[in-house]
C-alpha cells in the first residue's frame, strides 16, 4: 500500500507540471495559433529569478512570486517586439521565436555561468499520510498547481477578460467587429502564458529531470503545428529536440543525478527521463507521416526506436546494479536481457514497417538484427561464456544462467528468422537461424556440462568419461534435429548446419574418444556414430525415392 500511494503521489506530481506547461502552451498556441519555441526559456527565467533573488538574502517565497513577474516581463517584450508583427507569419515566428530561445539560452549562461545553481526549498521533511509518508512540499506543489488550473478556468469563463479571450478564439474579424481590442488581448495572453511558464520553476528549480521530460515533449509542438500549416521546416525543429535530449542524456545518463537518483526498480526517473521522449518521439513521427512526412519522420522513427530500447535497457542496468547504472561490471544475465531486447526490438520494427512502410524501420529492425547477432557472438560465446569466465549458472537446474543466456536469445531468434522469411533480405533470416542453431547447440553442450559439474564449469576443471561421450550423444542427436527442421521448413542453412554439426561429431569421435574413452564407451560411442550415419542415409535416400517419383 505505501508504495502504490508513493506512485500515485509521484504520477500527480508529474500531471501537475504538465498541467502548467499546457496551461502556457494553451494560451499562446490555442489562443494566439503561435508556435513559441522559446517557452522553456520562460521556465528557465523564473528559475533564475529565484536563485537571484535568494542569492541576494531575499526569501523562497519573494523569489517565487518574482518568477511568473519575470517570465511576463520577458514575454511581454517579446510579444510586443516581435510576436505581434509575426501573427499571420507561422513560419517566421517558429525560426523568431527559437531565436529568441538560443538568446536567452546563451544571455542565462553569460550572466550566472555554466552549472547547476543551488535552490533553497522554503519547506523540508515529511508528512505522515496514514498509509505513507510524503515530502511536504511536493505536496505543496500539487496544491499550487491545482489552484492555478482552477484561477485560469474561471479567468476564462466568468470574467469580461475571459468573454473576450473566448471570443477571439472563435473568431477574431467578429471580435473585432464587435470592439474587442484583439491586440490588446494578445499581448495580455501572450503574457500570462509566459507568467505561468514563470511559475513551473517551483519543480524545475528542485527536480532538474524535467529539463529532459520537456526538451523531450518539446517535439510534440512543431509536429502538432503541421497540421494547420505543413511547413517541412516544422519537422526539422522537432528533430533540433531530439539532438538536444541526446545531448542532454549524454551529459548525465542518470537523468538526475547519480546522487539523486532512486534505487527502486523501475518506477524512478529513468522511466519517464527516457520513456517521455520515446512516447513523444513516437508521437511526432505519426503527426508528421500524415502531414509533411519527408526524413524528418524517419528521423523521429528512427529516435523513438532509440529511445525505447534505451528506456528498456536503462532500466535493466538499473534494477541489476541496484540503482546505480554508471560502475559495475557487466554480467551474462544483463546482457542476456540486452539481447533479447535487440531481438525483439527487430521483430516490432518490422512488424511495425509491414503496417506502416519506412526505410527508417526497415533498415532499423535489421540494424537490431544484426546488433543482436554481434552481442551473442562477443559476449555470449566469447568474454562472458561461464565455459571460460566460470561464472556461476545459478543452483536450479532448469531455469538458470544457462536458461536466460541460450536457450531463450535461441528461441528468439529462431522465431525471428522465420518472422522475418519472406519480409527481409534472404541473408538476414539465415543469419538468424544459424545463431539460433548455434545458441541452441550451446545451450545443450552446456547443461551437460553442468549436469556434471554443478553450478560452476569452467573449462579447467578438466573432462570425465561418460560427459565426454554424453557430449558425442548429444551431438549425433542435436544433427538429426537439425536435418529433421531443415527438411521440414525447407531450409538449406538447417540442412547445413546439421552437415557441419554431425561431420565435427565424426572427428570428436575418431580424434578424441577413440583415445579418451575405454572400454564399453569407446564401443557405443562407435556404434551410435554408425547408427546415425546409417540412418541417415536411409533418410535420404528415401527423400530422394520421394522426389523421383514426384517429378516422374
Amino acid at each position: 500500500m505505501d508504495f502504490l500511494i508513493t506512485t500515485l503521489l509521484n504520477a500527480l506530481t508529474l500531471i501537475s507540471i504538465l498541467m502548467l506547461v499546457g496551461l502556457g502552451l494553451a494560451i499562446s498556441f490555442g489562443l494566439m495559433n503561435v508556435t513559441n519555441l522559446a517557452h522553456g526559456e520562460f521556465v528557465t527565467v523564473g528559475a533564475f529569478a529565484v536563485y537571484f533573488v535568494q542569492s541576494m538574502g531575499g526569501s523562497f517565497w519573494l523569489g517565487l512570486a518574482a518568477a511568473p513577474i519575470a517570465g511576463a516581463v520577458v514575454g511581454c517584450i517579446l510579444e510586443f517586439a516581435i510576436i505581434r508583427h509575426l501573427y499571420s507569419r507561422p513560419v517566421s515566428t517558429v525560426l523568431a521565436t527559437w531565436g529568441v530561445s538560443l538568446i536567452l539560452q546563451q544571455g542565462l549562461e553569460l550572466t550566472f555561468g555554466l552549472g547547476a545553481k543551488p535552490v533553497t526549498p522554503p519547506i523540508e521533511g515529511t508528512l505522515d499520510l496514514v498509509f505513507t509518508v510524503y515530502p511536504a512540499y511536493r505536496l505543496i506543489l500539487i496544491g499550487i498547481a491545482m489552484l492555478t488550473l482552477l484561477g485560469v478556468i474561471l479567468l476564462i469563463s466568468r470574467t469580461p477578460f475571459g468573454l473576450d479571450i473566448r471570443t477571439v478564439i472563435q473568431n477574431r474579424e467578429m471580435a473585432e467587429g464587435v470592439g474587442i481590442n484583439t491586440r490588446r488581448t494578445y499581448a495580455i495572453a501572450f503574457t500570462f502564458g509566459a507568467a505561468i511558464a514563470g511559475l513551473l520553476l517551483m519543480h524545475m528549480a528542485f527536480d532538474s529531470g524535467w529539463t529532459t521530460i520537456l526538451l523531450g515533449a518539446a517535439a510534440i509542438v512543431p509536429a502538432l503545428t503541421t497540421r494547420w500549416r505543413a511547413y517541412p521546416v516544422l519537422g526539422w525543429i522537432s528533430v533540433g529536440a531530439v539532438i538536444a535530449v541526446l545531448g542532454r542524456v549524454a551529459f548525465d545518463p542518470t537523468i538526475v543525478g547519480a546522487g539523486f537518483l532512486s534505487t527502486t526498480p523501475v518506477f524512478n526517473w529513468l522511466l519517464p527521463g527516457y520513456g517521455v521522449p520515446a512516447l513523444a518521439f513516437g508521437f511526432a513521427a505519426w503527426q508528421l507521416a500524415r502531414t509533411t512526412n519527408g526524413r524528418p519522420r524517419l528521423a523521429m522513427e528512427a529516435a523513438a526506436a532509440l529511445f525505447a530500447l534505451l528506456t528498456l535497457a536503462m532500466l535493466v542496468r538499473h534494477a541489476m546494479h541496484g540503482g546505480v547504472i554508471d560502475t559495475g561490471a557487466m554480467t551474462l544475465a544483463e546482457q542476456s536481457i540486452y539481447t533479447l531486447i535487440a531481438i525483439g526490438a527487430g521483430a516490432i520494427l518490422v512488424a511495425i514497417d509491414m503496417r506502416s512502410p519506412s526505410s527508417v524501420l526497415r533498415y532499423g529492425s535489421m540494424a537490431a538484427g544484426v546488433a543482436s547477432v554481434a552481442f551473442i557472438v562477443v559476449r555470449h560465446f566469447v568474454v562472458l561464456n561461464p565455459l571460460l569466465s566460470d561464472e556461476s549458472t545459478g543452483r536450479i537446474p532448469v531455469f538458470n544462467l544457462l536458461f536466460l543466456a541460450y536457450l531463450l536469445p535461441a528461441v528468439a531468434a529462431g522465431g525471428l528468422a522465420l518472422y522475418a522469411r519472406d519480409k527481409r533480405p534472404k541473408w538476414y533470416a539465415q543469419m538468424l537461424a544459424v545463431v539460433a542453431a548455434v545458441l541452441a547447440f550451446a545451450y545443450a553442450t552446456l547443461s551437460v556440462r553442468r549436469l556434471f559439474k554443478g553450478e560452476f564449469i569452467g573449462l579447467w576443471s578438466g573432462l570425465g568419461q561418460l560427459e565426454t561421450y554424453t557430449y558425442s550423444a548429444l551431438w549425433l542427436v542435436i544433427g538429426v534435429a537439425l536435418l529433421t527442421a531443415g527438411v521440414w521448413l525447407k531450409s538449406q542453412v538447417l540442412r547445413v548446419a546439421s552437415a557441419a554439426l554431425i561431420a565435427i561429431a565424426v572427428l570428436k569421435v575418431f580424434i578424441f574418444d577413440m583415445s579418451e574413452l575405454e572400454g564399453v564407451l569407446r564401443a557405443l560411442s562407435f556404434i551410435g556414430l554408425g547408427a546415425v550415419l546409417i540412418g541417415i542415409g536411409l533418410f535420404y535416400q528415401r527423400l530422394l525415392t520421394r522426389a523421383a517419383r514426384e517429378n516422374g
